[in-house]
Formats: C-alpha cells, sequence, structure tokens
C-alpha cells in the first residue's frame, strides 16, 4: 500500500516588529494606534490559522491514497482503399536498408469501451439516414436560463463516486465472487499472492489523480492526429510489414481463405499492438486488470475481464506467467482482453489449444475471426480517401449520416487520385470521416472500418490499422497532409460537449473526447453563428461559446 512520509515539526520565527509599529502609529495620529492594533490582530490571526492549518495536515490520515509520482500517459485519420490483392501499379514506399520498425512512441494500449456506435452490416436494402444539422430557428440563440448556471465538467459517475476501500479488503470481496464461479482458492491466490494496485496506470479515478491529465488518458484519444498518425513511423512500419507478409505468406493467405479478413489488415494490427511481435509487455496483465477494477473509470467492466482471466487460469488455457500485456489487461501479440477468448480465440495450428498468447497463428486467425465477426465484408475497401469539388459541410462527417456512395459523388465527393467510382464503389453505404475537421484529409468510410473499430474503440485507431494495411500492399501516404492542430485538453472538451448539449447541437456522452459527433456539433454551432466552419474544437469556438454563456 502507498505510504507517506512521517511528519516533521515546523518552526516559524516572526520577525521584530515593534518599534516599527511604534514609528507608524506616531505618524498616524491618534487613530494610528487603533489601525495599527487591528491590522496585527489580523496578520496574527491569519498567520495561526495557516500555521493551524499545515500542521493538521501534516498529521492527517496516512491511509489515504497519494497521487502516484509516475503516471502513465485523446480521434482520426486517413486512407488509401486495402485490397485483398496488392495495388498492381503502386511501388512500395522506399524505405533505407537499415530502417528498423519503430515501435509505436507510447505503450500499445487496447481501448475496451465499446465503440459509439452499433457494429452491424447494412443490408443492401438499408434506409439511408442523412442527419441534417439543426436550422437557426430549430437551435437556440443563447443558452436556456434554466441551464446557464450548469457545471462546465460532467458529474462523477457512480463508479467514479465511489469511496475506495482498503485494497486487501477489496481483494476479500473479490474472492467471494470468484469462489461463486467456481474460481478456486490456490488459483485465486496463486494470482493473487503479493498483489498491490500499480496506480501509475491511465484511466484511473482516486483522490490526488486528475483525471483530466493527459497522462491519464490513452494515446488513442490525447494525440492529434498528425502525431499520432506519424509518416516516418507508418513508412518504417509497413516496410517490416512487407517482410512479415513474405515470411509468413502461407499463413495469411489460409487465415484470409477461412475469414474473408485482408492478410494486409491482419499485419497491420499485428504491427499495431505488438510491433509485429516484437513488443516485450512487461506488465502483469492480473495487476493491471486488479487496478482498474479497483480504482478505474470502468470498474464493473474490469471486475468482470478479471474475474473471467481467473475462470482462463482456473480451466488451465493460460499459464499466469504468459498473461502480460497492456494497461487494460490486452493480452498477446494482438491483444486479446479475457472477454475475447471464449468469443474469438480459434486452435488454427491445430494442437488442440487456441492459443492467442504465444502461437503466432492461433494470435492471427483470432484477430481475423475477431473482424469477421463483427461485421467484416470480404474484398471491399475499409475506406476510401476523397476530395470535393465543392465545399463539403463538415457537419455531415459523422457516422449516424450514411449515404450510398453516388449520393455523396452527387455532392461532389471524389475519390483522390482517380477518375471516378468503380461500380462496387457504388454500391456501398459510407459514412463521411474527417478526423481533423478541415484541416487533414477526408474519407468515406464502409462497414469494415467499424469493424476494425470494434477491436479498438478509436477512430486514430482504426484509421492507423487500415492506412497501414494499405502501405503495406504497396499504397502510398495520404493525398492530403495533416496541418499540425492543437489538440484541446479532455477538461475542455468535456466543458464544450455540456454546453453544445445545452444548445440542442450535442446528444452523445460527456466523455471529453473529441470524437466525430463533438467535431459535427462545433461545425453546426459555427455554422449557426456566422463563424469560420472547420468543425474542430480549438480556442476560438470554445472562447465564442464562454462569452455567449456570460451574456
Amino acid at each position: 500500500m502507498l505510504k507517506t512520509d512521517s511528519p516533521t515539526p515546523v518552526k516559524y520565527k516572526l520577525p521584530p516588529m515593534r518599534k516599527r509599529f511604534d514609528q507608524l502609529a506616531h505618524s498616524m495620529g491618534g487613530a494610528g494606534s487603533v489601525v495599527i492594533l487591528c491590522a496585527v490582530f489580523m496578520v496574527t490571526f491569519g498567520t495561526v490559522s495557516a500555521v493551524s492549518h499545515l500542521i493538521r495536515s501534516q498529521f492527517s490520515d496516512q491511509t489515504e491514497l497519494a497521487e502516484p509520482e509516475n503516471v502513465a500517459k485523446s480521434s482520426a485519420g486517413d486512407a488509401q482503399p486495402v485490397l485483398n490483392v496488392a495495388f498492381e501499379n503502386a511501388a512500395p514506399d522506399e524505405e533505407p536498408e537499415d530502417a528498423q520498425v519503430e515501435a509505436p512512441t507510447s505503450s500499445l494500449q487496447k481501448a475496451t469501451e465499446p465503440p459509439p456506435e452499433q457494429v452491424v452490416a447494412a443490408p443492401p436494402t438499408a434506409s439511408i439516414v442523412a442527419t441534417a444539422p439543426p436550422t437557426a430557428e430549430e437551435a437556440p440563440a443563447t443558452l436556456p436560463a434554466a441551464k446557464t448556471a450548469a457545471a462546465d465538467t460532467a458529474p462523477a459517475t457512480e463508479e467514479e463516486a465511489q469511496p475506495l476501500p482498503q485494497f486487501d479488503e477489496w481483494l476479500i470481496a473479490l474472492w467471494a465472487e470468484a469462489d461463486e464461479r467456481g474460481i478456486s482458492k490456490a488459483t485465486f491466490e496463486q494470482a493473487t499472492r503479493g498483489l498491490e494496485p500499480e496506480l501509475s496506470l491511465p484511466d484511473l479515478v482516486f483522490p490526488g489523480r486528475d483525471r483530466h491529465s493527459p497522462s491519464s488518458g490513452q494515446a488513442e484519444f490525447v494525440q492529434s492526429p498528425e502525431t499520432y498518425l506519424d509518416e516516418r513511423t507508418l513508412r518504417r512500419m509497413a516496410s517490416e510489414g512487407r517482410k512479415k507478409l513474405s515470411a509468413n505468406r502461407k499463413l495469411l493467405a489460409a487465415i484470409e481463405e477461412k475469414y474473408g479478413v485482408s492478410r494486409y489488415i491482419v499485419l497491420a494490427i499485428w504491427g499495431r499492438e505488438s510491433s509485429f511481435g516484437a513488443e516485450k509487455f512487461k506488465q502483469s496483465a492480473i495487476q493491471a486488470l486488479a487496478t482498474q477494477a479497483y480504482a478505474g473509470r470502468r470498474r464493473t467492466q474490469f471486475r468482470e475481464e478479471l474475474l473471467i482471466a481467473l475462470s482462463l487460469l482456473e480451466r488451465k488455457v493460460v499459464k499466469l506467467d504468459e498473461m502480460r500485456g497492456s494497461w487494460a489487461g490486452a493480452m498477446g501479440q494482438t491483444q486479446f482482453m479475457p472477454s475475447d477468448y471464449d468469443k474469438y480465440a480459434v486452435d488454427h495450428d491445430g494442437d488442440g489449444v487456441a492459443n492467442p498468447w504465444s502461437s503466432l497463428p492461433d494470435a492471427l486467425a483470432s484477430a481475423a475471426n475477431q473482424l469477421a465477426r463483427n461485421g467484416w465484408q470480404s474484398k471491399t475497401r475499409w475506406a476510401y480517401e476523397v476530395t470535393a469539388s465543392k465545399p463539403l459541410d463538415c457537419t455531415l462527417a459523422t457516422p449516424d449520416v450514411v449515404k450510398m456512395v453516388d449520393e455523396w459523388s452527387e455532392l461532389g465527393v471524389k475519390p483522390v487520385n482517380s477518375k471516378g467510382w468503380s461500380d462496387e464503389a457504388r454500391a456501398l453505404q459510407t459514412s463521411l470521416l474527417m478526423p481533423a475537421g478541415v484541416y487533414g484529409p477526408s474519407f468515406l468510410t464502409t462497414q469494415n472500418f467499424l469493424a476494425i473499430k470494434a477491436y479498438n474503440a478509436s477512430e486514430l485507431y482504426a484509421l492507423f490499422v487500415g492506412h497501414l494495411a494499405d502501405r503495406i500492399a504497396g499504397g502510398r501516404k495520404f493525398t492530403k497532409p495533416w496541418a499540425k492542430v492543437t489538440q484541446t485538453g479532455s477538461a475542455d472538451v468535456e466543458a464544450l460537449q455540456i454546453k453544445l448539449k445545452q444548445f440542442s447541437l450535442y446528444d452523445d456522452k460527456i466523455d471529453g473526447k473529441a470524437g466525430s459527433r463533438t467535431r459535427a456539433a462545433v461545425g453546426a454551432y459555427q455554422k449557426l453563428n456566422g463563424l469560420q466552419q472547420d468543425c474542430w474544437p480549438g480556442e476560438s469556438v470554445i472562447s465564442h461559446i464562454q462569452k455567449l454563456v456570460e451574456r
């Protein structure tokens, strides 16, 4: 458990001031003494109060959780279409012979939060939803009077508001639940012997931890698109991916044939999640899951994951020392959560055990199976980078607006570096994605984008994987470059979401993440107020809304 240093006595010495007071009182006349005495009383009272407060704080309850010294380190990007066959007329990126794969700058982290939109394959006859932003008449010009006093930060969730018990007491309660699930005392004690929470992990909520600190979030939600989709990293990983493709061609072809998932996508997930197996995970998955279940923002979710992990140990499908992975408890070369095992894990190498931890064939096949089960459509591109022949309304760039490619074409949308849309593409239902608002590439995303996002609930993650797959297949970098935009902090985005919700422009969760619905709401606000419409939650729109609220 965390400990605090023993308190040390603090000595205070007040300099003699009597002579100075007498001189000052004399200069002020008869009332001077009274004034000075009042001043002395106030200063003395304030000093004594401060000293008393400090001494009390020195001797306060030592069992309180202290802020950890080292805290571990918020959405989107672009991509060329990925095919099941390499590009015929595109030369692969040139790479120096001595280039090495660069591991992602932040620890590889698997998002476990479910994606905001349901991941299902839309039938060809599905109705088209075109959600237009509110008109000036529909949206209020000022905040309703009853709402202007609303706090600028979201209230703590029920889980966040719960006080933290002693960790030992928490483990005792966990054992009672594990016992009910048939987990033996021996398995439980083996997994939890010497276990302590690792309070430097991200996504935790406890006294002393600022939940809006950049170090408290994962890279997909705290980095700007330009930073997350770093060209140098993509180029090097694509080079290494082509080497892995050559070394595992037979395995990848078999997986693609069985599950209908592009070999390039499978390679890209492998690369993103573990640098093609080069990442050596040191974090105990049991410790990570226990920490998140004990002090995380999503305690109920992670408690379930921890209990499932213990059941996997009980069933002897994995050894304790193999259960190593990310801060969220995702494990193996393709980062499987414990709950993923029974849903998606497969035995591809034929040894009788589905082992995504140490068997590469099982790990890659399990990843492909997960994508297939989440709606992957064979021989369909995951996204198209697009441009527009006329100004495009960026408020349409949300997953709620679904149109046939032909309809987007009527709005002037066309694929980059292409003469037009193929017959196959025209039959697709797609959504517009502008990860950096007007400051970066735009895309039409398909059902396959949602399948990747189901693997990790982040636009940036899905774009990284999709674009890396394109690059491995021989595609080139984004046609339109990413501008260097400032990534607004989660506290400011959260406050912005609250205000946009008060305007009835935003109807999604208050999470401090600048996702597509938040960006579209920003664009709608900008349109209603005659501002430059860029659909990016920057300082200018935040300042404008704040001034409006203060009127």
